[in-house]
């Protein structure tokens, strides 16, 4: 098989279950070293292969430190900062409009906006003074794209993720740095669980494909994001949600 992404450092935040699970596994297939950063151990109690192309860095992405270590990490046992950034962390909750409380309004935005353009602001700042080129690669949703009840905060998280990826992508192309995003549709994961789940008639009514996503299909869109093969894509939300946004 063909390594994709050889030569490829990655930071993949939320990475011990779901989508960011899936893509550390993806990464590491294609032939990547990768940094798997999450607050929690893998949460299915099976550790992360065994290699010496992994390190677990157990943190909060809101943690500033979190991430200045993460870099050490890679800097220390690789001889490299990372040159790919996936920001997959999230958290989402399901409230009607008019019950969304200040410390739920603080607690998505934190996780969802403000902690990737912590780890942006980091990567970016670093591939520039090292004179480096590299990739960013951001999760959005479906959400971020269209209204879903109850998911106010998440879908307002969302979409100015997706904005935050177009604005970097202009920004720093000119530094040969792409940033793009994957725009997930249902997808099974533990988030999903009491957020989404309860609305699985409606979804599979609108969504072409009539099924939900694996976590997998999500991380094969971001290796080929990541990868040399997109090497002209930026500034661009990869929706990958079976036919879902189009119905």
């Amino acid at each position: 098989m063909t390594a994709r992404l050889a030569g490829k450092i990655a930071l993949i935040t939320g990475s011990s279950s779901g989508i960011g699970r899936a893509t550390v596994e993806a990464f590491l297939e294609n032939g990547a070293r990768v940094l798997a950063v999450d607050v929690n151990e893998p949460k299915d109690g099976a550790g992360y292969p065994r290699s010496d192309d992994i390190e677990f860095v157990k943190g909060s992405v809101i943690d500033q430190q979190t991430w200045t270590r993460a870099f050490s990490t890679a800097k220390a046992n690789w001889g490299a900062h990372p040159n790919v950034l996936v920001n997959n962390a999230g958290v989402a909750r399901s409230t009607p409009l008019i019950d969304i409380t200040p410390e739920e309004l603080d607690l998505v935005l934190g996780i969802n906006l403000r902690a990737p353009l912590q780890g942006m602001q980091l990567f970016i700042k670093t591939l520039l003074a090292e004179k480096r080129t590299g990739s960013i690669v951001n999760v959005a949703s479906v959400a971020g794209l269209r209204a879903f009840p109850g998911l106010g905060t998440y879908g307002l998280s969302k979409a100015a993720i997706a904005q935050l990826t177009r604005t970097a992508a202009t920004e720093y192309g000119p530094s040969g740095i792409r940033v793009n995003a994957i725009a997930p549709g249902a997808t099974h994961t533990a988030m999903t669980k009491g957020t989404v789940d309860q609305r699985d008639a409606p979804l599979l009514a609108h969504t072409s494909l009539k099924r939900w996503a694996e976590p997998k299909e999500m991380a094969s869109s971001i290796v080929y994001l990541a990868s040399d093969e997109a090497s002209y894509v930026t500034g661009h939300v990869l929706v990958n949600d079976g036919g879902l946004v189009i119905n």
